[in-house]
């Protein structure tokens, strides 16, 4: 159902008619959504099609989200956007464009994110793919806990406003763990880092294709293959196979295994 037939002007609303009556929305105008409160979200737990601007006016919260899917699926060619370049206030970095726990994000835009691009926790079978995510101020996507995450074909560039500045942070949070997570056809530039796997709660990260033109950062254990990687600092475990390597000045000896690199 196209949001033209919806008698609606209100995007809280069509989510609202999207998930009770289980149907597919199509959301083709623009919309701006003002939050009242950090927990002020669009929940998504069906499927919608997003054609148009989402977007939400300025406020000074240290974290937010504006659409959380739970268990939908959100497509298009339209894009979400925060409030980084208009945000009032000058505290946190947690305020995040869309959170995803169970679903799939496809196709679209995410940009000027008080923090997260994308934000992944309590992840079950989890999907992003086709996604351009830009000019966010923590990370472009960021896995904090849950498996089988899925991140395909992304485009991640201009995230190097906080300290972290990660095209994908995997970095699980105390007391949490993060399983299976592919990485496919990442293409990312002017991050950062390229990708971040923070610490050793991480088990079976494997990335594969991907143009890695910003630092590549790993404390906890990454595989890698079939790669283009500019520049490396490890002080964790990391396999390469099948790479191409720019500089690995940052590598340290006896903490990487390197098959048919050069």
């Amino acid at each position: 159902v196209k949001d033209k037939f919806l008698n609606t002007d209100s995007i809280d609303e069509i989510f609202k008619i999207c998930n009770e009556n289980k149907i597919k929305c199509i959301v083709n105008n623009n919309y701006s959504k003002s939050l009242k409160n950090s927990e002020d979200k669009l929940v998504l737990s069906h499927d919608l099609e997003l054609n148009g601007i989402l977007s939400i006016t300025a406020n000074d919260l240290s974290n937010y989200c504006i659409v959380e899917i739970n268990e939908g699926n959100l497509s298009g060619h339209g894009e979400i956007r925060g409030d980084m370049s208009i945000h009032t206030g000058s505290s946190g970095e947690w305020g995040n464009c869309v959170q995803l726990i169970k679903g799939s994000v496809k196709g679209i835009k995410v940009t000027e994110a008080w923090g997260d691009g994308i934000y992944i926790y309590n992840a079950d079978n989890a999907l992003v793919e086709n996604v351009e995510v830009y000019n966010c101020r923590r990370n472009g996507i960021s896995v904090i806990s849950g498996e089988n995450v899925k991140i395909n074909e992304c485009y991640i560039h201009d995230i190097k406003t906080t300290i972290l500045g990660a095209s994908i942070d995997i970095e699980p949070n105390e007391g949490k763990s993060v399983k299976n997570v592919f990485i496919e056809n990442l293409k990312e530039h002017n991050n950062t880092y390229s990708i971040l796997v923070a610490n050793a709660l991480s088990m079976n990260v494997f990335a594969n294709n991907c143009e890695l033109l910003s630092t590549l950062r790993v404390i906890g254990t990454l595989y890698i293959n079939q790669s283009k990687i500019n520049e490396i600092y490890s002080a964790g475990f990391l396999q390469m196979s099948n790479c191409e390597i720019s500089d690995v000045t940052n590598l340290q000896s006896g903490s990487s295994e390197i098959v048919n690199c050069n």
